[in-house]
């Protein structure tokens, strides 16, 4: 999570809190970042944002950045159920050697990432 949350700018605080806290933590600044992390607790949690979340976020963010969202989250969520079905290691998830038969089939590997991978 380290190494995405510094490509991103994210502090040590604010990688800490979404990981252990929420959106009420003192590192999140501003309304637009804390609507973010309810939205995608929300569907993470419950795969549904409830219309009081909803309207909340439409006051703060577009139609096409709140499409992007859902988009993200669910593109997330997919990437992982099919790196853990195919029991992928994190080395494996990267471009495969040039020598790589795509003839061949996929090798599951016991899993080594953290949940969700």
């Amino acid at each position: 999570m380290m190494t995405f949350a510094e490509r991103v700018g994210l502090t040590r605080e604010q990688a800490a809190s979404l990981v252990h806290g929420g959106p009420a933590d003192e590192c999140w600044t501003s309304e637009r970042e804390r609507l973010l992390i309810l939205a995608v607790d929300a569907l993470h949690e419950r795969s549904d944002i409830d219309d009081a979340l909803w309207t909340r976020l439409v006051s703060v963010f577009d139609e096409l950045q709140l499409l992007d969202l859902l988009l993200l989250c669910g593109w997330y969520h997919a990437v992982s159920f099919a790196a853990r079905a195919a029991r992928a290691r994190r080395a494996s998830l990267r471009r495969p050697p040039p020598h790589h038969d795509r003839d061949q089939p996929i090798v599951r590997h016991p899993v080594s990432c953290p949940a969700p991978c």
